[in-house]
């Protein structure tokens, strides 16, 4: 658990440990966990057997609308958020699930008439958002559909992540809902995409459901993102936090990605680094921290090859190739060849423009030439936004993350999810979809 919470809040955390399915006993009346346990377990079935949808959706949609006028709407809104698509449709296969967040957020706004408050930094976050969707649609990147979804997530955690107890209960929302991807994954083995495994011939290269397009790479930052809404949940014991943490590195091995272990590690860092904690206990738990992780892969080389996993093996050897390859000073090979794309796109805008365009965007990511995306995010914003507006915008993800840093009443997750966002857009074009709303939502609202 986090150290050196308030007071009021240690009192709170003691109750808590009476925890049923992920929450406190006195956050969720009976009904509402009986509600929550059977979207829970209709979630898990759905994304196992996505024939299902037919029973499933009715079903969740009871779930989440009872829930929603319950007051549990932030809850709601990240499961829907975070799984996407990968509930199925609500009927006969006909309106999406966020379609359906849409209509209650429509339905709450009419009854407030309409009355959201906006803060003046959140103007910021929106305009940057609204101008990229547009560049986005107008160079056929995102479609209709993707710009709508995003809208809505915008919208809806706008307007119902009022409180900070609303925002502890999306960020849970956004750990369990990870945690049965990762169960989906384990039982499954994963979702295949079209990227061969060069490193094995029994293994494809995988991802996983939820947000983003099932690429090795996003889903790996789904499960880190998971992972560290794990570790600082208040409710969550200790051994809930390991099992959970385990799942979802276990999922991560089924992606084969450097970028996704690297990002463990930098979570699981960051997570001793943020803490509110003296400098020496810091110091003394990243060092019994690197020396468990040590001490656990040094166990798990020398079990017997019948006690070891294919997958898992298949992941260290990715990594020792890797490493060489590092060691070779074969950047190149090491990044996948991205690099190279990367360093064309970089080219292009510092040398295939002028300076209007250098300084405020509107490039097409493709306008080189090249059908590849750079795989570097920061790129994406020097020609979609510019360097005015890349600046505009990491000048408002570090101030606030300073502000987050600041305030002792405000969860350090929300700083660590920003650190990890900024570690990832180094190796993802984040415009797909609903992750591309989630990288908004921490990033620039939250």
């Amino acid at each position: 658990m986090t150290e050196n919470i308030l007071e009021g809040q240690k009192c709170l955390c003691k109750q808590d440990h009476k925890a049923i399915l992920f929450f406190a006993e006195n956050q969720v009346d009976r009904t509402s966990r009986y509600a929550i346990i059977i979207l829970l377990v209709s979630t898990l079935i759905v994304f196992v057997n996505p024939s299902l949808q037919v029973i499933t959706g009715p079903v969740l949609a009871a779930c989440f609308i009872y829930l929603y006028f319950k007051g549990y709407q932030s809850f709601v809104t990240s499961v829907i958020i975070v799984a996407n698509d990968s509930l199925g449709c609500i009927f006969m296969g006909h309106i999406s699930f966020p379609y359906l967040l849409l209509g209650l957020i429509l339905f709450s706004l009419l009854k407030e008439q309409f009355k959201i408050k906006i803060r003046r930094s959140q103007l910021i976050g929106g305009f940057i958002m609204l101008l990229t969707l547009v560049q986005l649609f107008s160079f056929h990147i995102i479609s209709v559909k993707g710009i709508l979804y995003t809208v809505t997530f915008i919208i809806a955690s706008r307007y119902n992540l009022k409180k900070d107890e609303d925002v502890e209960l999306f960020f849970k929302g956004v750990a369990i809902t990870v945690c049965l991807i990762s169960l989906h994954t384990c039982i499954t083995g994963g979702v295949e995409f079209y990227e061969l495994n060069e490193y094995s011939t029994e293994f494809l290269r995988k991802g996983i459901l939820g947000v983003g397009i099932g690429d090795s790479n996003y889903s790996t930052l789904l499960l880190n993102i998971g992972i560290a809404c794990t570790l600082f949940d208040r409710n969550f014991k200790w051994y809930m936090k390991v099992g959970i943490t385990l799942l979802n590195l276990f999922a991560m091995t089924v992606t084969l990605s450097t970028s996704g272990i690297i990002g463990f590690l930098l979570t699981l860092m960051g997570f001793v680094i943020v803490k509110r904690s003296s400098i020496p206990s810091k110091v003394w738990k990243s060092i019994l921290l690197l020396l468990g992780m040590v001490l656990l892969f040094d166990l798990y080389i020398n079990l017997p090859s019948t006690m070891q996993n294919e997958t898992i093996n298949a992941y260290i050897d990715r990594m020792q190739d890797k490493l060489f390859l590092v060691q070779s000073g074969d950047i190149s090979s090491f990044t996948t060849n991205r690099s190279s794309i990367a360093d064309q796109k970089m080219d292009y805008f510092m040398n295939g423009q002028g300076v209007l365009k250098q300084l405020f965007g509107f490039n097409s990511l493709f306008a080189d030439g090249s059908n590849a995306v750079p795989h570097n995010t920061y790129i994406d914003l020097l020609l979609q936004i510019g360097l005015v507006g890349m600046i505009l915008t990491l000048g408002h993800i570090v101030t606030s993350g300073i502000r987050a840093w600041k305030d002792k009443n405000r969860n350090r997750r929300d700083l660590l999810l920003k650190l990890l966002m900024l570690y990832y857009f180094f190796n993802l074009s984040l415009y797909y979809g609903s992750l591309f709303s989630l990288a908004y939502l921490v990033l620039i609202i939250l």
